[in-house]
This record gives C-alpha cells, structure tokens and sequence, in this order.
C-alpha cells in the first residue's frame, strides 16, 4: 500500500501534513526516555551510593552488590510478576463474592502495572499502514 493510497480518517492520526509524525510520538519517545534515563542512571550509581561512607550507607561491596543484584533481577522479572497476578486475577473472577471480586480486580490492577506495555510496539500504532514515516 502506498502512502497515496491512505484514507482521509488515517491522514487525521498523523495530521494534514504527511511528513510530520503524529503528537503521541512525542509523549512516548519522552516516557521511554525518563524510564531508561533512570533505569541506567540507577545502575550506575547505586552501588557507588550504597559504598560510600560520608553520602550513602557505608556499606561493603558485597551487601551493596546484593542490593544491585536483587534490583536487576526483579526488574527483568517484574512482567513475569505481572503476568502470574493477572492470571491469578482471572482465577479469583470464578468465584462469585464480592471479597473475590475486590482481589481479582487488585491482581489484575497489580498485574497490568508489572506487565509494561512495550513502547516500541505502542509507536508503530501510531502511524496508518503503509506511511513514510512509519519506519523513519
């Protein structure tokens, strides 16, 4: 599909002019950054904190690296996480009380929040099929 052959409705999501990316791109690109400008900003940073004795905890190496590592792990877990209490969550939708009701609806609030939505993915939505600018 060529970008001439795009619907008037599809052109409304990127705008009149055809070369210019759509508004959410910029909210996205700026999520992702301040996620990933913590995340490395942390890495770097925390075992130098936790180490030092005058600005931080004082605590050694090891404890610090602990600390790190335990951080990193759940970090990369925490979809895996997310998913296991969204599928508690539906279970708990079986069971007809309101106590169940409540919790199902936590597990699944819980769950989406450890379940990050992939940005990359959410940009490509952004642009109809078949636009220039889709890949650029």
């Amino acid at each position: 599909m060529s970008a001439n052959s795009l619907s008037a409705g599809a052109l409304d999501d990127v705008g009149a002019d055809k070369s210019r990316h759509p508004k959410g791109l910029y909210v996205l690109f700026a999520t992702e950054m301040w996620e990933r400008f913590s995340f490395y900003t942390l890495l770097a940073m925390l075992v130098l904190y936790l180490t030092d004795s005058k600005e931080g905890f004082g605590w050694t190496k090891d404890e610090a690296s602990g600390v790190y590592s335990t951080y990193l792990m759940f970090v990369y877990a925490s979809p895996l996480i997310g998913g296991l209490f969204m599928m508690v969550g539906h279970i708990l939708l079986a069971f007809s009380s309101t106590t169940a009701l409540y919790a199902a609806l936590t597990c699944l609030v819980v769950g989406n929040g450890f379940f990050k939505p992939n940005v990359s993915a959410m940009v490509g939505t952004l642009y109809p099929p078949g636009s220039p600018l889709r890949d650029s």
